[in-house]
């Protein structure tokens, strides 16, 4: 059967309709949707519009970005109707590479470039040569040269003519028939997966001095390093872990520190889908190759937030030898906690990202105070973060006794040291791991055995005053 061929335009993602002794547009496209994961995966939904006369055609789609991954792509019909008819789909790229080139010319001649024995180092003769294999991954390729075979160093190739098949973007040839008697016009939908689209969510907390309030602003960063712009177009955010079967998760693609800010007057629509969240950015936006885009994503004026200070040391005596004879500093951490509550300010899930705090004094003065991460947050879940260490607020420990009681039974003795320099009270918590079946024999302060390996001890530390904590422990090895 003779088959008509059905060609495109050079306008990005639309089609035109090649035909023998004649050529009929179809019309640009009409919608194009990307979804974009966290893991690096874009899903490309596009939408376009063909006039198929009657007869077998075969339609060229072009205009894939080269990153695309071509056993995800699917091309059917959404119009209704019986007259037209899918037969096959074929996506091909040979990237123009030297390689490629070099395969495509085994047992031909190109001209070498090479260094000039009699001239100086940096002299460079051409050798016209036949090429014999175009060489394995990581190997050289094996040249023929009057003198005989060649696999050594050389500079460039010259190749006298690009072989055909070999294209500088990925195609699909897509075979369809109208069995009418007249041309039908076809909607027509293609999907498709490729990497090189990648996002991330940052946050920037804004505390006030006494830490129990803050302004929070979530913003997404949107990089395209794919060679292809996309103009206008439609992007989904996917929050969440998705499994990938058929291949590993792509390398992340490095984000600029600069972004061109988009323009979302509308906030961004959040809905559920599956086991993840989806965020629609509010209007189409340009990602242009290599431009990274910044996009709003929450705004919440006055959140209440929770300052601690945290110590954990562990109370299970494994350096106990030598901490009997010294002290041992032991770090006070700053945390803060946010819940994602509607009476926040908040009540939206909040992707994994960066989280940065920021003090603004009143002289107008930013001082960073620190970054943590956070995992994906539901609403009602919490926001922990660790922004740094306490500078005025230390703890020493050390153990001042310990003594067998029974067979495997060890009796262990610590005194914990909190010194506050500050000009006014703190206060902290101190927080022991043990291991094995434990109990405390007597303690100075009250405690809260929060779970089977962790007791938590409420200190209040005067102004520019200290505090010893000292306890007494039995831990049964299991």
């Amino acid at each position: 059967m003779n088959t008509k061929r059905i060609t495109k335009k050079a306008v990005l993602f639309s089609f035109v309709l090649a035909f023998v002794g004649a050529a009929l547009a179809g019309a640009e496209v009409q919608e194009r949707t990307v979804t974009v994961s966290q893991s690096g995966i874009a899903l490309f939904r596009e939408l376009d519009a063909l006039a198929v006369p009657p007869g077998r055609h075969t339609v060229v789609l072009e205009g894939f970005p080269q990153t695309m991954d071509l056993e995800t792509l699917t091309v059917r019909p959404l119009t209704e109707g019986e007259s037209l008819v899918p037969y096959s789909l074929v996506a091909h790229f040979r990237p123009i590479t030297e390689n490629q080139l070099l395969k495509s010319f085994v047992g031909k001649q190109v001209d070498l470039v090479m260094t000039n024995p009699k001239g100086s180092l940096d002299a460079r003769m051409v050798r016209r040569v036949q090429v014999l294999s175009e060489g394995t991954e990581g190997g050289s390729p094996v040249f023929l040269t009057e003198e005989g075979v060649y696999t050594g160093e050389y500079h460039g190739i010259f190749f006298p003519s690009l072989p055909e098949g070999l294209t500088a973007a990925p195609k699909a040839f897509w075979d369809v028939e109208n069995k009418g008697k007249a041309p039908v016009e076809v909607r027509v939908e293609r999907l498709y997966e490729a990497s090189g689209l990648q996002w991330k969510a940052f946050y920037v907390l804004y505390l006030n001095a006494e830490a129990s309030q803050a302004a929070l602003e979530g913003r997404v960063l949107l990089h395209n390093s794919t060679d292809v712009d996309f103009p206008g177009i439609k992007v989904l955010l996917l929050a969440g872990d998705l499994r990938q079967a058929r291949r590993g998760i792509p390398p992340r693609v490095p984000m600029a520190e600069m972004a061109r800010a988009a323009k979302a007057a509308a906030p961004m629509e959040e809905a559920a889908v599956f086991e993840y969240h989806l965020y629609r950015l509010p209007e189409p936006v340009t990602l242009v190759s290599g431009d990274p885009v910044q996009v709003s994503l929450v705004r919440a004026p006055a959140v209440p937030v929770e300052r601690r200070l945290v110590s954990t040391g562990d109370g299970s005596g494994a350096d106990w030898g030598r901490e009997r004879t010294e002290s041992r500093k032991q770090p006070v951490r700053a945390l803060i906690d946010i819940r994602n509550e509607v009476a926040s300010g908040l009540g939206m899930p909040l992707p994994a990202g960066v989280v940065a705090a920021r003090l603004v004094t009143e002289q107008g003065e930013a001082i960073p105070l620190g970054e943590d991460t956070i995992d994906h947050t539901p609403v009602h879940g919490t926001l922990h973060l660790e922004f740094g260490r306490s500078f005025d607020v230390k703890v020493e420990r050390a153990l001042v006794d310990a003594k067998k009681v029974g067979q495997q039974v060890q009796r262990l003795r610590w005194v914990l040291t909190v010194m506050n320099a500050k000009a006014k009270p703190e206060r902290i918590l101190l927080e022991d791991t043990l291991s094995g079946d434990w109990k405390i024999i007597q303690s100075s302060q009250p405690y809260e055995k929060v779970h089977a390996g962790l007791v938590r001890f409420p200190v209040e530390v005067p102004a520019q005053g200290r505090v010893d904590v000292t306890y007494e422990v039995e831990i049964t090895p299991r």
